[in-house]
């Protein structure tokens, strides 16, 4: 038993590891196949259990774990795609998406509380429309490049149809959809909205400066990126009416049967709430007025004061709000 002893994690070189001979586990084929598949889709999720020995023949490490690796490790080095498996393919492969989107809800329980949906995870995506590429890609994160500065010491968003991404984003819907055969709803969102786009396109600090330093800029920019994402979502949404499911869903889970969206901000936490009301605001707006159902998602307990300002807009339906990493402590003491 492990009771009252500590397990330790480390990380180590795959090929300080191998089978335990000793290990009287079989699996059958149906058993292997299953079990590919999930370390397919979800990874080595559980840490593998080594036994560590005095002595490793190959190196004389007293360190190195030795025996024990078990059938998942086995079936992870020999999977067929072990070379494609990348975090590229995580997040730009469409027809990778779909069978994790397929997978998930095979083995999903709903239970009449949720729905199946299909989405990418973006938050960058509208960024991508105005000229910023993707940069790093690492497990959970990607990395977006800020749009270079032109002499005035301002960038330049630009955003027209030819845009690689315009296409794409309308390609990946509607291949989305196609395959769905209404076993699931597909998401018409790929990125954040108007102020947080701003912040991905010029890096935060920057947006912060811009806000003191010149605000109308910053205005007449939220606007011209509300304006991009409303015509990309009027794309979308024709897509997603066509052959989808009835209804529409949007980034919280929520259905209705007709348009709905749900956006926010987290750049509000960062500013006054006059800034956010002067600045930000209208360009939300303009993009939530587009369907006939808004929710507003806010972050954190930061946003709080913002609640008061969204509470008096009649256009708004609903306010969801997740407290976020400070959870721990407003439940503290709780059951």
């Amino acid at each position: 038993m492990l009771k009252n002893k500590k397990i330790n994690i480390e990380y180590v070189d795959i090929s300080f590891l191998k089978p335990a001979t000793y290990n009287p586990r079989t699996w059958d084929k149906a058993a292997v196949a299953k079990l590919t598949e999930s370390i397919k889709r979800f990874g080595l999720v559980d840490p593998l259990i080594v036994k560590k020995v005095k002595l490793n023949p190959r190196s004389g490490n007293k360190n190195e774990p030795l025996d024990g690796w078990g059938d998942r490790f086995a079936i992870w080095e020999s999977r067929p795609d072990k070379e494609e498996d990348t975090f590229e393919k995580q997040w730009m492969d469409i027809d990778y998406i779909i069978k994790r989107t397929l997978y998930e809800i095979k083995y999903t329980g709903y239970f009449g509380k949720s729905i199946p949906i299909f989405t990418t995870n973006w938050v960058f995506g509208h960024a991508l429309l105005f000229g910023s590429k993707i940069g790093k890609i690492t497990g959970d994160d990607v990395f977006v490049e800020p749009l270079s500065l032109e002499k005035n010491s301002y960038p330049a968003l630009k955003f027209d149809l030819e845009n690689y991404y315009w296409n794409y984003l309308q390609e990946i819907t509607a291949r989305a959809v196609k395959c769905s055969e209404n076993k699931y709803f597909v998401q018409p969102a790929y990125g954040t909205y108007s102020g947080d786009t701003l912040g991905i396109l010029i890096g935060s600090v920057k947006l912060l400066t811009y806000i003191k330093d010149n605000p109308q800029w910053v205005k007449d920019s939220l606007t011209k990126i509300a304006d991009a994402i409303i015509k990309l979502y009027e794309k979308l949404f024709q897509i997603v009416s066509s052959n989808g499911p009835d209804g529409h869903v949007n980034y919280i889970g929520c259905w209705s049967g007709e348009r709905n969206i749900a956006v926010d901000c987290d750049i509000g936490s960062m500013i006054s709430e006059e800034t956010y009301k002067d600045i930000f605001l209208p360009s939300i707006m303009k993009i939530m007025n587009i369907v006939k159902y808004r929710i507003y998602h806010l972050d954190g307990t930061k946003q709080l004061r913002l609640l008061d300002i969204l509470l008096d807009i009649k256009e708004i339906h609903a306010i969801q709000w997740a407290p976020g990493v400070e959870k721990k402590q407003l439940c503290s003491g709780c059951l």
